[in-house]
Parts: structure tokens; sequence; C-alpha cells
């Protein structure tokens, strides 16, 4: 495996495990993951809001990145992870602009965002380059030991002897 290869499937593969690690906290760990980000869900309606949106879109990326690394899809999964990094990057970025979101966890949120843009976008760009064909060895005959070519033999007649 060459080393373009394996940077494209260790790519998605890691961002396969990001999202969907990210959706299962979020199904199942709803309060604790909200609690790092200060958002408040105290009602039962909050929760499953929380678990349906960020828990149920993750896990949704995930799988599918997933169905595209088993598939060897790599072109697809790996824009598709790119885009949704990007997407992702680019509301943390108005949050920062706009909102007085100037923290070490939204700080770092953008730059693992701003990674996995990079990467997935790196990794969809060699992705969508030809595999290199690898070159059999070529067959040479010698002048000498060239043979003439055979002549097809010819139908057998039907015979008429009864």
């Amino acid at each position: 495996m060459t080393r373009t290869a394996l940077f494209i499937r260790w790519v998605l593969g890691l961002t396969t495990a990001i999202f969907l690690g990210l959706g299962v906290a979020f199904m199942f760990a709803p309060g604790m993951m909200i609690g790092a980000i200060d958002l408040k869900a105290e009602s039962p309606k909050a929760l499953a809001d929380v678990r349906a949106v960020y828990g149920g879109l993750d896990l949704t990326i995930g799988i599918l990145l997933g169905y595209c690394f088993l598939r060897k899809q790599w072109a697809t999964g790996l824009g598709i992870g790119a885009l949704t990094c990007l997407c992702l990057l680019t509301g943390r970025l108005v949050g920062i602009l706009v909102d007085p979101a100037r923290d070490i966890l939204t700080y770092g949120l953008f730059g693992s965002e701003a990674l996995g843009a990079v990467l997935g976008a790196v990794g969809w760009f060699l992705a969508r380059q030809p595999e290199p064909s690898v070159a059999s060895p070529v067959e040479t005959v010698s002048p000498a030991t060239e043979t003439a070519p055979v002549a097809a033999a010819e139908p057998a007649q039907p015979s008429t002897e009864v």
C-alpha cells in the first residue's frame, strides 16, 4: 500500500471514528456533552432534542462515512467529511466573530474543525487522482525464436458416404 493510499484511509477512518464517537456520546450522555459547552438542557424535551440533533446528525455522518470506508469510496467519504468540517468551521467562525465566544474550548474546536477540513480536502484531492499503473514486464521475443504463424485448419467436409 502506498503512503498516499494509507493517508487516504487513515483520514477517512479517523473522521469516521470521530463522528461515530460524538454521535454515540451525544445520544447516550447528552448532559455530560452539553455541559462542556455551557448549554443547559433541563427538561426531557430539551435532552431529547440534543440527542436527536447533536447525536443523530453526528451518528448519521459517521455511519455514512463508515459506509464509504467499507465500500472503498474514498473520494466520496473524504468529500463529505471535508464539507462537514468546513460547515462546522464556518459556523464556529461566525460565533467567534459575532458572539463573544472566545474561550479555549471554542478555539480548540475551531482548530480541530479546520484540521479536519484541510485533511479531508487533501485526502479528497489525492483520492480523485488516477491510480498509478503498475507496468507489467514486457515479453520480448528474439527474431531467432520467432515462429511462423500457423495456418488455421480447414473445417472438415461432411462425408457423403452411406
